[in-house]
């Protein structure tokens, strides 16, 4: 069983803060809270299970899961670490179903493939199934540590974004290559200590950043072939709406300027960006309020009414709906 989530070791024999919060629930309705060992702690009939954690430095981690569950199980897990993450995991052995907080999609993960998330919130459901051995490798890159590894470099968009913090939101699952596969067996079987020890880790996690970058810009070059056109025209709106967020033109009058139905321009921005064109920009105007705030630039009243709101409520609402605090706590 798990006993606790809290410490693990690290290969320097060191004791290491695991930077996890978890729960869990049972299709019975009972819960990690009904259980007086704590809140990580599963019986014996319903799991056993190891977690590990490895430090990478600046707010970054590896975890590693091992064991095997002898139910279906609802866990729910968060990273705490402030602002947003790079997440890979990769399902070595066995299979589940991701969710983030911030995304209502299912990543379905197997030993075929590994999943990529960019999010704003660490916290994540993952419904693991009682079949194989769970054999789980999952890298964490804090946002600041990402743009340090990241810079001067050539990058797909979808990360140029995150690293931006002009999109926060991305998910998806690639090809478990044999390059990946060798980085994360090298993490487990790192043969030094120390200091060394952590100089190893982190080249095999830069190891899997590189396979990951070759991933995305295939993925963005299949995208091109398959939308053509249409994808370079929904970019033009884009960048059409990002040129004015406070007063963007209507879905209508900018889908004549770029050439496209309404229709057609929010399927493109479906399969681009996972939502609409009015979804879009109200997620953005979002992270541009979050920016105004983190700046202290101003008031929580004055960016509401910035940003078009008649009662500073409602948009605390939906900032606290996006980012998990609300816009006062947060500033």
């Amino acid at each position: 069983m798990v006993d606790d989530l809290s410490t693990s070791m690290t290969s320097s024999g060191e004791e290491a803060v695991m930077p996890l919060e978890a729960s869990w629930r049972l299709p019975n309705g009972m819960r990690s809270s009904d259980v007086s060992r704590g809140p990580a702690a599963f019986p014996d009939e319903v799991a056993c299970l190891r977690v590990g954690y490895q430090p990478l430095g600046h707010g970054s981690g590896i975890f590693d899961v091992c064991g095997q569950f002898f139910t279906p199980v609802e866990l729910n897990s968060r990273v705490l670490v402030e602002g947003p993450l790079l997440v890979l995991r990769m399902a070595l052995t066995g299979s589940a179903a991701l969710q983030h907080s911030a995304d209502s999609r299912l990543l379905e993960e197997s030993s075929e493939k590994y999943s990529l998330s960019l999010l704003d919130s660490s916290g994540c459901i993952v419904h693991h199934r009682p079949d194989a051995v769970t054999n789980n490798l999952v890298v964490t890159l804090a946002h600041q540590h990402c743009r340090q590894l990241m810079e001067g470099n050539r990058i797909p968009w979808q990360l140029q974004r995150f690293l931006d913090g002009q999109d926060t939101r991305f998910g998806g699952t690639f090809g478990l290559s044999a390059a990946m596969r060798r980085a994360a067996a090298e993490i487990r079987g790192n043969p030094y200590a120390g200091g060394m020890a952590s100089f190893y880790r982190q080249a095999k996690v830069c190891d899997m950043l590189i396979a990951m970058l070759g991933d995305l810009a295939g993925a963005d070059e299949n995208a091109n072939r398959d939308l053509g056109g249409d994808r370079r025209k929904a970019m033009a709106a884009r960048d059409r709406l990002l040129a004015d967020l406070i007063n963007p033109p209507s879905v209508e009058l900018l889908a004549r300027q770029v050439g496209l139905s309404q229709r057609r321009l929010n399927d493109v921005f479906r399969q681009q960006f996972g939502k609409t064109v009015l979804q879009w920009v109200a997620d953005e105007r979002l992270v541009l309020a979050r920016e105004w705030l983190r700046n202290g630039e101003f008031s929580v009243k004055e960016v509401a009414w910035r940003l078009g709101y008649a009662f500073p409520n409602n948009f605390s609402k939906a900032f606290t709906r996006r980012f998990g605090t609300s816009p006062l706590s947060f500033r």
